[in-house]
């Protein structure tokens, strides 16, 4: 019962169509640190809960895909289907992209954990002491858009700050994304450079021999 806003939708139009996104409460970019035993109660996912039905389970071949837009209309992250069998897993277009959903008949929920891609990093790189993963998806307004064959239903998202930080400024948050974008993509970049140059070292080496 830690998202009820599915019930508060839930209507005999709704449940005789094929593909229906629910509405999305608004999310808050909360920290949630520390552990418990076994007798710590459940939660639900940090982040954005996204609710979507399936009148029924999606045959093989068809795709499926849950995206993340801002308002500028760049897809922030994007979600498919896992692979149905071993041979049915294609290259990823880009960083933004994850295999991650299963789609079954009924009602479908996923968690959007409100950041954005990590940096492609080579496999062997050493970083010191340093956090490689997502950063936080700055407060405003977002589309989440749920595909499923041809259909195609998107509802908005809305992104607050924790309301405990009521020292930090909008302008402050907005700084801080623009940065942490910028040294996510310096990232990148040199990280490429890094593959071009050990390409070009293998086909050299491949000439010289």
């Amino acid at each position: 019962l830690d998202d009820v806003t599915p019930l508060h939708q839930l209507s005999k139009e709704l449940s005789d169509q094929k593909v229906a996104l629910f509405a999305l409460r608004a999310a808050y970019r909360v920290s949630r640190h520390g552990s418990g035993g076994q007798a710590q109660p459940w939660n639900p996912g940090a982040g954005a809960l996204i609710n979507y039905w399936l009148q029924e389970a999606p045959e093989g071949e068809v795709s499926v895909s849950l995206e993340v837009v801002d308002r500028t209309g760049e897809t922030v992250r994007r979600f498919l289907r896992k692979p149905v069998d071993d041979n049915d897993d294609e290259p990823l277009s880009d960083n933004i992209e994850e295999r991650v959903l299963e789609p079954k008949a009924g009602l479908n929920r996923f968690v959007w954990d409100l950041l954005y891609p990590k940096p492609q990093l080579l496999k062997d790189s050493y970083m010191s002491i340093s956090y490689t993963g997502g950063f936080w998806a700055k407060p405003g307004r977002y589309r989440v858009r749920l595909t499923v064959g041809e259909i195609v239903q998107t509802q908005e998202l809305e992104v607050l700050k924790d309301p405990r930080l009521t020292e930090i400024s909008k302008a402050d948050l907005e700084a801080a994304f623009r940065l942490t974008l910028a040294v996510r993509n310096k990232l990148n970049e040199t990280h490429d450079a890094i593959r071009i140059l050990r390409d070009v070292r293998v086909q050299l080496d491949g000439v010289v021999k």
